[in-house]
Order: C-alpha cells, then sequence, then structure tokens
C-alpha cells in the first residue's frame, strides 16, 4: 500500500490516550508522533531522523503497517497503532510446529488445533465455558 500524503488526514485518526502510557512508552509513543508529522508536512530523512530518532523508513513503515490497519473496532488504528509493545495484527504461525523436550517451539500451537475440524467444536466449548464465567457482555478476540 502506498501513501499518498495529499490523501491522509491525520486530524481524522483516533487519538490515542497518552495518560494511559508509562514515561518511557509515552515517550517512545511521542517520538513516533513527531516523525510522522514530519512526514506527512514533507520533511527530508534527515529532518524526520532528528525530530522523531526514527528513520524515513522506519515512519512509513509504522503508518502502513500500523496507523492505517484495523483496529479492534473496525476503524483504522490511526494514532493508536503507534503504542508500544500493542498487537494490532492476531499472529499466526507459519513454521512447523517442532517443540523441543521443554516445549519451545510451541507458539501457536492452541491456534493450530482449533484451526482443525475437530478443533473448532474445542475452541466453542472453551468460549462457552469462559464467557460463561466472565461475563456475555465481554468479548474474546478472534
Amino acid at each position: 500500500m502506498g501513501v499518498a500524503r495529499g490523501q491522509i488526514d491525520t486530524a481524522t485518526w483516533e487519538p490515542l490516550d497518552e495518560g494511559g502510557l508509562s514515561d518511557e512508552h509515552k515517550r517512545i509513543y511521542k517520538a513516533r508522533k513527531a516523525g510522522i508529522e514530519a512526514f506527512f508536512r514533507g520533511a527530508s530523512g534527515r529532518e524526520i531522523k532528528e525530530v522523531s530518532g526514527y528513520s524515513r523508513t522506519q515512519i512509513y513503515r509504522l503508518i502502513t503497517e500500523r496507523c492505517l490497519v484495523l483496529y479492534k473496532d473496525g476503524l483504522p488504528a490511526g494514532w493508536r497503532g503507534l503504542k508500544p509493545h500493542e498487537r494490532l495484527v492476531p499472529y499466526t504461525r507459519t513454521a512447523p510446529l517442532v517443540p523441543d523436550p521443554w516445549g519451545a517451539g510451541t507458539a501457536g500451537a492452541l491456534q493450530l488445533l482449533f484451526a482443525t475440524k475437530g478443533g473448532h467444536e474445542l475452541r466453542t466449548r472453551f468460549e462457552k465455558r469462559i464467557l460463561g464465567k466472565i461475563g456475555l457482555k465481554d468479548k474474546l478476540s478472534p
């Protein structure tokens, strides 16, 4: 996806509540935001690096891979996409499942199980049991 600076209005982006961030995460967020604002002003790569500490390429990736992706509510993530350590796209295992004797190498195993024919029924039973305990108003993410 290409980013056409003139077609993106960051004023319409969903904001992030900075008050909920730790000091370190707030520093990272503000640096990322400053870099994106500089990018959309047409700043050079050197200027972007000066104001944010990030390269122009890194800022471009933040825009395309975080700010413009759909958030949990179905809207573009906007400024919320810059929150450090927040997974915006669910993990999908791509490597074969090869556990070692200590169980390492099994990330995503439950996801693989749920993707099988019998696993779908198991997932439904898990969700029913969990939602029965935490209440129907709460939702599990896919």
